[in-house]
């Protein structure tokens, strides 16, 4: 007799079928979209890799520029060639220099030391910068580098080249520093007025603690530190998390090479800007870095050797000295963010194979699952769209007739524009000009013809005009878009903006040709105007009147003082100096407590006159001292006359010398002038 209980049998087969079947239900719909999760994950966390390598890159090449920059502008200060040039103040300009060389080790954390070197290659000033601990060097540690490569190549170059050296570690009395130091040195000749070599500043920069710092700001977001390393074109590790890999060619090592551990690998990144190599359990990404990019953009003429380990070439390529940075990433880092490393999907997963007919529950599951895929495809658009509308740049899109079709946020504000007021109504030349400083006279193109024509456009310097018709200085680098045919579609660019560049340009030139302490022209500044107030002259024929200043017995205010009161003084000469010049005079400090004063257009009445109120207003001064009392000084003037007939400034500069020395002898505070 048929029961109404069904088999235990075929109910555990139809369980099992159910089971099967809605496993394989799930099974063909879910795993094509996880595999492929997976692979965008993947996808995206290489790329997100790669832009930080290319920051990375980025900023070690505005850390260069920016070395080389100061180093030029070091080579130029009047404090250098006085330092080098035989005379009274010579030690005293040594001090001077080194306190300078010590505030700029300083402010500028990536130099590991600063020096000059006399013709000889003796050290006259020697600043080291160990973690943030400035030392000058004593004479007694001084050392004698004539024999040092980059002493003999220096010596060689022209006033307007920079040698820079290919990255090694650094060595003191000709022994491997330890720890190690990697070091590349950037040095520069330091010429006299005539334009003789007599001496150089190197600079050693810390490049590990260069690359730590920009790996550490581009890198510090990953849950764990990723293996990272920096090689040079030969393959020689410069920077690896394993330090027996390093320097081999100097250490003795030259096994220790990616050439020779693994030459399929480095053939595979060797010739390549931008590469990624699968490993097993994860992948390597490589991109190459030129430090030395930005020199042609900023006017330095570079000179450098090749990597070591083939042999020291000159060149001046800015792209001879090459870095490789290579990161591994390991697939336990997007792995970990997937779905099925989350314990409440394992869970859930847990639980659909224990209930074997919850359909329903199957097709829950299945929606959820879609939702968190389209979540996750929203939130990286999101993230894509925020990138490229809040990124540090302005992107734009122009067409073929010059339209703009494209903007990001960040243009938009720089400009002062709403999206429907720039996006389809404005041409770029209403938002780009020409920079008058950078006019390119040998190609009339228009910047649009010349990306059309030649496919591309890099750091061209360009004018920005905001909405308000105001102007600043920009770097635009462009690349054409074109369909299957070639035919032109729109341009693709990037625009950074160099106002910050620009100010921190002219701070540094400023700083150049102004005495530091009192506010006059320097000598080399003051050289430099005088040519054209005599070349004036010779146009105008109407003559000059100079003058040589000198403090009566300031030697004795330091003595009784001190210097810093002697400084205050001096402050307070210059500023009585200027208030009793007209405008268009030069006053400038020559040395010391030596002043010279020139007047344009000036008979030699004019310039006793000028004199006179000089030398009475000097003798009224009462300079303010912090402890309440009061500092006086009298000045002593020559004054001669410069003529069309006998305009030069050297002979000048004698005779107001010698009306000086005839004031000083004839008893201190007063004017002596040139007889008509």
């Amino acid at each position: 007799m048929r029961t109404s209980r069904l088999p235990f049998a075929s109910t555990l087969i139809r369980a099992v079928l159910y089971f099967f079947s809605a496993l394989s239900i799930v099974l063909a719909i879910a795993w094509p979209g996880y595999t492929n999760y997976l692979d965008a994950r993947r996808t995206a966390h290489i790329t997100e890799h790669a832009a930080h390598l290319d920051l990375m890159g980025q900023q070690l090449c505005h850390e260069s520029l920016q070395a080389g920059i100061i180093v030029k502008l070091l080579s130029g200060f009047p404090l250098s060639q006085h330092a080098l040039i035989p005379g009274p103040n010579q030690q005293q300009a040594r001090a001077d220099l080194a306190g300078q060389f010590a505030r700029f080790a300083n402010s500028f954390s990536m130099f590991s030391q600063l020096r000059v070197l006399d013709q000889h290659g003796n050290e006259i000033v020697l600043v080291n910068n160990t973690s943030g601990n400035i030392v000058n060097v004593p004479p007694e540690g001084l050392q004698n580098k004539a024999d040092r490569d980059y002493f003999h190549i220096t010596s060689q170059l022209n006033g307007y080249e920079l040698y820079v050296s290919s990255v090694d570690l650094n060595q003191e009395r000709g022994v491997i520093e330890r720890p190690h130091n990697a070091t590349q040195r950037f040095a520069t000749p330091i010429l006299d007025g005539q334009g003789q070599f007599i001496g150089m500043i190197v600079a050693n920069l810390d490049i590990q603690a260069i690359i730590d710092r920009i790996k550490n700001r581009t890198l510090k977001h990953d849950r764990e530190p990723v293996e990272f390393s920096i090689l040079n074109r030969h393959g020689y590790w410069l920077s690896a998390d394993n330090p027996d890999l390093a320097w081999g060619w100097q250490l003795g090592r030259p096994e220790n090479n990616l050439a020779t551990i693994n030459p399929e690998f480095w053939a595979a990144i060797s010739d390549q800007t931008q590469a990624v190599i699968p490993a097993e359990n994860g992948a390597y990404l490589s991109l190459s870095v030129f430090p030395m990019k930005l020199f042609d953009e900023a006017g330095i003429l570079a000179v450098t050797d090749a990597d070591p380990g083939q042999g020291a070439v000159l060149t001046k390529k800015n792209d001879a000295i090459e870095w490789k940075t290579l990161v591994f990433l390991p697939d336990t880092f997007w792995l970990q963010g997937s779905v099925f490393y989350q314990r409440w999907a394992q869970g859930l997963l847990t639980l659909f194979t224990l209930a074997l007919a919850a359909a329903s529950w199957l097709l829950a599951r299945q929606h959820t699952w879609r939702t968190l895929m389209r979540d996750i495809e929203k939130e990286h658009t999101e993230a894509m769209v925020d990138l490229y509308e809040n990124a540090p740049c302005c992107y734009q899109s122009v067409d073929g007739n010059g339209k703009l079709v494209r903007m990001n946020q960040t243009g938009l504000d720089w400009l002062g524009y709403k999206r429907h007021e720039a996006v389809g109504q404005l041409h770029y030349s209403d938002i780009l000009q020409p920079d008058p400083n950078h006019l390119d006279d040998a190609d009339p193109r228009t910047h649009l013809e010349r990306i059309k024509q030649d496919g591309h456009l890099t750091n061209h310097p360009m004018m920005m005009r905001r909405k308000n018709g105001s102007l600043f200085l920009v770097s635009l680098s462009s690349k054409a878009l074109c369909d299957e045919n070639g035919n032109f579609l729109m341009t693709r660019t990037t625009i950074a903006d160099m106002t910050d560049r620009y100010r921190l340009e002219e701070k540094l030139r400023e700083q150049a040709f102004t005495d530091e302490l009192t506010g006059a022209i320097n000598r080399r500044q003051f050289n430099f105007l005088s040519e054209r107030v005599l070349n004036q002259m010779q146009r105008t024929g109407k003559p000059c009147v100079l003058m040589a200043l000198d403090i009566d017995h300031f030697k004795r205010v330091n003595d009784t003082y001190g210097h810093a009161m002697g400084d205050l003084a001096l402050k307070a000469f210059v500023r009585v100096c200027k208030e009793n010049v007209r405008t268009n005079d030069l006053v400038a400090r020559m040395g010391g407590e030596e002043f010279v004063v020139l007047l344009p257009d000036a008979e030699r009445d004019t310039g006793i006159t000028i004199a006179g109120r000089i030398r009475a207003a000097v003798e009224n001064l009462r300079v303010e001292l912090p402890d309440g009392k009061s500092l006086s000084f009298t000045v002593s003037i020559g004054v001669t006359v410069i003529t069309p007939d006998h305009p030069d400034l050297s002979h000048a500069l004698s005779r107001a010398d010698e009306r000086l020395y005839h004031a000083k002898t004839g008893g201190r505070n007063r004017v002596v002038a040139q007889k008509e």
